[in-house]
């Protein structure tokens, strides 16, 4: 299965799946008009990626957001409860960043981590 890449736009986040390394990355601002069908490849992907077994070492997501709104952030928890109810929910392993000023973002991550069973790290973004 080949990998998945979204470009970034003025209101999405840039996603990239990379399935060589089971590894889920989202970038930059997520406000999309239609947050149901901008991230409906993802969970399509994902849904397909997951019924060919193709995850038997887990898979690593990265969150490495400037900004996201409500319909975003309802997205995301249908994404972390996809995983938590899939066969590798023991193995699945999420980074949550935030820069050092974004305590929003931070406690965002802490909320999240909070509702649900997935292995969660919140650390500070390295990269400015």
């Amino acid at each position: 299965m080949e990998s998945l890449y979204i470009a970034p736009g003025n209101a999405t986040p840039e996603i990239r799946f990379d399935t060589e390394n089971s590894v889920l990355f989202i970038s930059g601002q997520s406000y999309p008009a239609d947050p149901l069908s901008f991230y409906k490849p993802v969970f399509d992907w994902l849904d397909k990626y997951l019924s060919e077994k193709k995850l038997e070492n887990g898979l690593h997501l990265s969150f490495k957001l400037d900004y996201y709104n409500t319909p975003t952030s309802k997205q995301f928890a249908r994404l972390f409860k996809m995983l938590e109810n899939s066969y590798i929910r023991d193995k699945v392993k999420i980074n949550w960043f935030y820069d050092d000023n974004d305590l929003d973002m931070m406690e965002a991550g802490q909320r999240y981590s909070s509702f649900n069973e997935l292995k969660f790290e919140i650390m500070k973004n390295l990269q400015n």
